[in-house]
């Protein structure tokens, strides 16, 4: 695309908005939500096969649940097709969404279609319930903006995996916790009702799915905990014996449903699940990826720190950050497709003029309450950037931009607290 053909889509873009609504609302997210569903859908559609990265071993997991409720047997047939070359399936790693992908599959069978559409489906279906979200709750749309930041989100969106779910219900419950008319509260704070009980019922599931999902996901779960206790010190959420009750027949119901999904994998192999694993990842990882390949003939991204190389050379002359940095923005199939030098520096720009501007905003106009919300996000953002980065010299260099997306949740709980506390105007345009 060339620059008149940017420019033109850009005052395009400007005068759609300019009659969207006010932006105070927040009126241009659903509009900027659907055009981003719809490049999902094409994603999804016209991609060939297992042109995603890892997306073969996703689909095999979620197309063994389609038939079956209990986890397989390490080492039998019917997982044979959901090993990766480095010897691990994902019928293992404790993630629900295989299982939630699983039974939308058995649901839409007698459609016929092919197992790769199946599953891609699941995927926008969640897209889809977002962009509902942002129709029907003006607050939600709040929660949008960050996702509408990163194309990298779309894209996860637009093939089978585990990071769309993950996503997915990281915003649905950073919405729930932060959201005064969400369901939670309405189970918290008002009388007990048939919607109060439908709101522990969801929330339960929710946090039932919050530690059912990738593990990168553990610092938004840990963020979490930490706002609460932040709302509970500045009198955001007020503590009482009755909702202390309420809170644990959530965290129990919750925990019920971790429980019984990581239960049902040790009833079928036993205790030994860890030793058995990594027995069977021996026999099914390609020659470079075996524990017992010797370093100098594992592959050359593995064991960077056991090899000798210095995390300053990861830093600077791997360029870590930089394929973080690209890989959060636009970079395709197995890495191999990325965007122009001039689309990297423009996006670095604005990002930067935003992250800048947003903070400074905050410091200057949110209060000691938001200020220390703004601490909280920044610390919990930078330790994953670093596990990230040490997970890449440590294990494997795979620098991929959704091992970041945890603190997308965490930037919309924030900005949905300091919507109307800091002015706003000079970061729509940039948004958009």
């Amino acid at each position: 695309m060339c620059i008149r053909d940017s420019l033109v889509i850009f005052l395009l873009v400007i005068c759609f908005l300019h009659y969207s609504g006010p932006w105070s609302k927040f009126e241009y997210v659903p509009f900027l939500t659907a055009f981003a569903l719809c490049l999902a859908v094409v994603m999804a559609f016209i991609s060939k096969q297992n042109k995603h990265p890892d997306e073969y071993v996703h689909v095999a997991a979620a197309v063994y649940y389609q038939d079956h409720w209990k986890p397989p047997v390490i080492g039998s047939e019917v997982e044979r097709s959901s090993y990766s070359v480095y010897g691990f399936s994902r019928l293992h790693t404790g993630e629900i969404a295989y299982i939630l992908a699983g039974k939308f599959l058995w649901i839409i069978k007698p459609l016929g279609l092919d197992k790769y559409i199946g599953c891609r489906l699941f995927n926008l279906l969640l897209f889809f319930v977002l962009f509902l979200f942002c129709l029907k709750y003006e607050i939600f749309r709040v929660f949008m903006v960050p996702l509408l930041l990163v194309p990298q989100t779309w894209y996860v969106f637009s093939y089978f995996n585990s990071d769309a779910f993950a996503l997915f219900v990281s915003l649905i419950g950073g919405y729930q916790l932060a959201n005064s008319k969400s369901l939670l509260h309405q189970y918290l704070f008002s009388d007990l009702q048939l919607r109060s009980l439908v709101g522990l019922l969801v929330s339960a599931m929710i946090f039932g799915c919050l530690l059912l999902i990738k593990e990168n996901y553990y610092f938004f779960d840990l963020f979490l905990l930490i706002y609460f206790i932040w709302a509970v010190v500045f009198k955001k959420i007020s503590v009482t014996r009755s909702i202390i009750t309420r809170i644990i027949a959530v965290v129990l119901l919750g925990t019920s449903v971790f429980a019984v999904f990581k239960g049902a994998d040790y009833a079928v192999n036993g205790l030994s699940m860890n030793q058995k694993l990594t027995a069977i990842r021996e026999l099914h990882a390609d020659y470079p990826n075996k524990l017992s390949t010797p370093l100098e003939k594992k592959h050359p991204f593995r064991h960077l720190k056991e090899r000798g190389v210095p995390l300053k050379d990861l830093v600077v002359e791997k360029k870590c950050l930089h394929k973080l940095f690209f890989s959060s923005f636009g970079q395709y199939g197995y890495g191999a497709i990325n965007g122009s030098p001039l689309y990297y520096r423009l996006v670095s720009t604005v990002g930067i003029m935003i992250t800048s501007i947003f903070i400074l905003l905050i410091l200057f106009y949110g209060g000691l309450a938001n200020r220390c919300l703004l601490f909280i996000v920044m610390g919990l953002s930078s330790s994953l950037l670093f596990a990230a980065v040490y997970h890449a010299w440590v294990i494997d260099f795979q620098c991929q931009g959704r091992y970041l997306f945890p603190m997308l949740g965490m930037v919309a709980v924030l900005l949905h607290e300091v919507r109307h506390r800091i002015p706003l105007q000079a970061l729509h345009p940039l948004v958009c």
